[in-house]
C-alpha cells in the first residue's frame, strides 16, 4: 500500500485504468498508504497523518457527489474507492 506514495508501482492495466479516471480512488489509495506508512513509524520525511485524512476527506466527498447524483453505480471505481475507504476506517 505505501508504495503507491512517490514510486512507480506495477499494476494491472485494469488498475491503472481506474486510478487515471477516479480521483476519488486515487486520494482512496494515498489515504490508506499515508496511514499505514505513518502506523509503521517509518521515520521522518514522511507525509504527516493530516495528509491521509485530507485525502479520505477528498474521497469521501466524491463519493458522496456520484451517490447522490445517481452516478455511483456508474463509475467502475466506485468499489474499489469504497472498499479501500472502509479500510481506512478500521
Amino acid at each position: 500500500m505505501n508504495l503507491f506514495i512517490g514510486h512507480k508501482v506495477p499494476v494491472g492495466p485494469k488498475l491503472a485504468e481506474l486510478i487515471t479516471t477516479s480521483p476519488a480512488l486515487v486520494d482512496a489509495i494515498q489515504a490508506v498508504a499515508v496511514l499505514h506508512r505513518k502506523q509503521l513509524s517509518c521515520g521522518s520525511g514522511h507525509p504527516p497523518a493530516t495528509d491521509a485524512l485530507q485525502a479520505y476527506g477528498r474521497s469521501v466527498r466524491c463519493m458522496q457527489i456520484q451517490i447522490t447524483s445517481g452516478t455511483y453505480l456508474d463509475d467502475s471505481a466506485a468499489l474499489w474507492t469504497t472498499f479501500l475507504l472502509g479500510l481506512f476506517e478500521v
